[in-house]
């Protein structure tokens, strides 16, 4: 038997080059509404505090980003949550560490905070650093407010922290997977001959989803082009996931290896799309036409593959959103672990925090599920008890070579089911193939185009050693 379970990828990579497009589709723009403004929200809220007002799906979100005086308290909010047709509320989130001054008042200017960076200074920001921050992982977590300094170096990103009552630096931030290239190797950023310092709690948490969504996973760290084209070029893979400096057709995975989207083009031709692909690099879904990753990931089709991912990550107005992405990122992978559409939990993940609203994007089917598990592709031997029986699945089970049903086996196809066959792959049944549409509708349909195959309504039999073979164009 030649089928294998499938299994995922998680890759994280390193530096590389360029970002450009707009919100996500279902959604209106952002504002920002007080209590004393909005009459929904002044039902559960008292002050006057501002909000982000987001209506995006079924969902009616407001998000108050915490601060104190000038300082953004990292990683506390409020969040209130609609539904929106009924109004009736589903949830209410707050975060709120206790402990912190009432006001703040530097003795460290922003000027003379700036004047300690290296670079042209892109933004500066006064911040309460929080204990379980990503971003700026300093031990011990500072008590005082910090001056947060982002500047470009080198052509790189640097996020210099400073404590703003001494002034004394503190460290450096992880910057975003930015479009041009440098290492994470804390104050000298910019050597990419050496791979050094991942950003391993996004791609840890995506494996570990991944693995709570059934699909067995590899992570891997700077891993070559030619092991990458390894997983991409594979029936197991269904969900890739990737963290790198980077584009929307080329990122850095080694020192000082690249993929492009060419390469992902020219590594698909002879396999079927992959069913979900997160495109973590900084313009990673600013773009979507041919031989961007988006794009070829998904064979260029509409239909049963979707591409996640970031746009102009690396840029001051996306600060927020890299501060909360993982948490974004979590949110949406759990929803998708309870069997919602990809689209509707991205859609749910902005909603939780309208501060990505601008820097995360979706392409592809709106239909498709990953749980239940689906499968890239099936070649070799497929009977029911080795990956059969077929049922129903939000995406089609594509034929990428010849499939047979052995000797003594059987292969039960379930209403509803789509087998779409690629190339001029056969099924060949030396066992026993049962096909039953009833109530429903079983199809055999050529790859590329959807309209033409075979709809098969009722039950089709083949046993005795016969035989069915399917030729596409």
């Amino acid at each position: 038997m030649s089928i294998v379970n499938t299994r995922s990828i998680i890759l994280l990579l390193l530096p590389a080059v360029v970002s450009g497009l707009a919100g996500p589709a279902g959604a209106q723009q952002l504002e920002r509404v007080t209590p004393a403004r909005d009459a929904l929200l002044a039902r559960h809220e008292r002050s006057e505090r501002e909000f982000l007002k987001l209506e995006i799906g079924d969902i009616i979100s407001y998000f108050h980003l915490r601060r104190i005086g000038d300082a953004i308290v990292e990683l506390d909010f409020i969040r209130y949550q609609f539904d929106r047709d009924t109004h009736e509320l589903f949830d209410r989130t707050v975060r709120w560490r206790e402990g912190l001054p009432d006001d703040v008042d530097p003795l460290v200017t922003r000027e003379q905070a700036e004047s300690m960076a290296s670079g042209d200074v892109q933004i500066s920001e006064l911040y309460f650093i929080s204990p379980e921050s990503e971003v700026y992982k300093l031990d011990p977590v500072p008590v005082d407010p910090c001056w947060v300094v982002r500047s470009e170096v080198d052509g790189g990103l640097e996020i210099l922290v400073i404590d703003a009552m001494t002034g004394e630096r503190l460290g450096y931030g992880i910057p975003p997977p930015s479009p041009t290239g440098y290492s994470l190797s804390g104050p000298s950023p910019r050597n990419v001959d050496i791979c050094t310092s991942p950003w391993t709690d996004h791609y840890q948490s995506a494996a570990a989803w991944f693995e709570a969504m059934g699909y067995p996973t590899t992570a891997v760290e700077f891993p070559s082009t030619a092991q990458i084209q390894s997983y991409v070029q594979s029936d197991e893979t269904a969900l890739f996931y990737e963290l790198a400096h980077g584009s929307s057709t080329v990122f850095r995975n080694g020192c000082p290896e690249y993929t492009t989207g060419s390469n992902i083009y020219n590594w698909m031709i002879p396999y079927a799309s992959m069913p979900f692909a997160f495109i973590g690099s900084c313009g990673g879904l600013c773009e979507l036409y041919n031989y961007t990753f988006s794009a070829e990931f998904r064979k260029r089709l509409p239909y049963d593959a979707v591409t996640v991912g970031y746009c102009d990550m690396a840029e001051p107005e996306c600060t927020q959103a890299w501060t909360h992405a993982i948490r974004w990122q979590e949110f949406m992978f759990e929803r998708m672990s309870q069997g919602e559409t990809v689209y509707d939990a991205f859609l749910q993940a902005i909603a939780a925090y309208p501060v990505c609203f601008d820097c995360m994007r979706f392409a592809g089917d709106k239909q498709l599920k990953v749980v239940p598990k689906v499968t890239r592709s099936l070649c070799g031997s497929v009977y029911d008890g080795g990956v059969g029986p077929l049922t129903y699945s939000t995406r089609a089970y594509y034929i990428r070579c010849d499939v047979s049903v052995p000797p003594g086996e059987a292969l039960t196809i379930t209403r509803d089911v789509v087998v779409a066959v690629m190339f001029s792959s056969n099924i060949t049944a030396e066992g026993s193939l049962f096909a039953d549409g009833t109530a429903g509708e079983v199809q055999f349909l050529v790859e590329k185009k959807r309209y033409r195959g075979i709809h098969l309504n009722g039950q089709l039999r083949v046993s005795n050693g016969g035989c069915v073979r399917l030729y596409t164009e």
